[in-house]
């Protein structure tokens, strides 16, 4: 993933602003992914969230679908190329991988946007100590943030990785909860 703690305010912010429009990419990618594999409805409901995790989890292991090899998500590093693609890498996750947590995260991210009343997307600033520092995170309250990515990506590393079972039921639950405490 891509580190920004040390980043500049500039780099931030392109980093920030191309995180945003990569949303949206991924957003539309989701819905035609879902359409093509016969996946469940993106309505945008919280309730989505159970069949869209169902999907994830059977389509996370799938590896041979072809990806052009110049594409990665604005939240990856650059520097650190994803597994399969010939070179050596420390990257858990192929490309193909990578391309679903992008999409899965973009609609995670879509409906808490959604239900969630005053949450916004902003740059998490704190301490550069912390690994966050400089990403783009959904703000519900005061002090309450939300990050759609971090949810996905470590259930894919959990799944894929880990070989640790994940429920179908996570995105759902977790995303409930936040909703619900943010009010």
């Amino acid at each position: 993933m891509l580190i920004l703690m040390y980043a500049s305010k500039e780099e931030i912010a392109r980093a920030h602003h191309a995180y945003l429009d990569g949303i949206g990419d991924a957003q539309g990618r989701i819905r035609e992914h879902l359409r093509e594999t016969g996946g469940p409805e993106a309505d945008g409901s919280i309730e989505s969230l159970r069949g869209i995790g169902q999907w994830f989890l059977e389509h996370l292991p799938e590896t041979a679908e072809p990806m052009p090899t110049s594409w990665i998500p604005a939240w990856w590093n650059p520097q650190s190329p994803p597994s399969g693609d010939g070179v050596d890498t420390h990257s858990p996750v192929t490309r193909q991988q990578l391309r679903l947590i992008d999409e899965v995260h973009a609609y995670v991210a879509e409906v808490v946007m959604t239900h969630a009343n005053k949450a916004q997307w902003v740059v998490y600033k704190g301490r550069r100590k912390n690994i966050r520092f400089g990403t783009t995170v959904i703000q519900l309250t005061k002090r309450r943030q939300f990050y759609p990515k971090s949810l996905v990506y470590k259930a894919a590393l959990n799944e894929v990785l880990l070989d640790k079972p994940v429920e179908a039921a996570l995105f759902y639950d977790v995303v409930r909860q936040y909703i619900s405490d943010a009010g």
